[in-house]
């Protein structure tokens, strides 16, 4: 277990670190150019908390793998979380990365890339860990009642 909590914490620091240091970069650079989401204090700290108790169940799995997509989705949740209280002028996030036009463009950054990415590991790596922890019930017959 400690190995799962050493790998995800690295994990997040890296992928916060690697946020932060884009988002400060991005607004020294374009400031007012930005985009930004409007987030309140209220919402940082639900997904941090949402995130944690994701996190924690990740870990009681005990599979590098799942802790690898936990720091993955910590170190986004908590970028996007300290953007709140670092940037405080712009009430929100900076989102650096633009896709789109002006009616139908979305704007994000590397903290919401990590996130997404994270659900997308966090789904075949899961099932990968169940079936083999249970290979011995795949073969059972599946009994319907009626």
């Amino acid at each position: 277990m400690r190995r799962s909590v050493a790998l995800m914490l690295g994990v997040a620091l890296v992928v916060l670190t690697v946020d932060l240091a884009h988002k400060a970069y991005a607004v020294a650079k374009r400031g007012d150019e930005l985009l930004y989401h409007e987030r309140s204090l209220g919402y940082a700290a639900g997904v941090l908390l949402a995130a944690a108790v994701w996190c924690a169940a990740l870990l009681a799995t005990r599979s590098l793998g799942l802790a690898l997509a936990g720091g993955i989705l910590l170190g986004g949740t908590a970028g996007n979380a300290a953007s709140w209280a670092l940037w405080p002028a712009y009430d929100g996030t900076p989102n650096p990365f633009f896709v789109g036009d002006t009616e139908l463009g979305l704007a994000f950054n590397v903290a919401d890339v990590a996130v997404v990415g994270a659900v997308f590991i966090v789904l075949p790596v899961g099932l990968a860990v169940f079936v083999a922890r249970n290979r011995h019930r795949l073969r059972e017959p599946i009994r319907l009642r009626s």
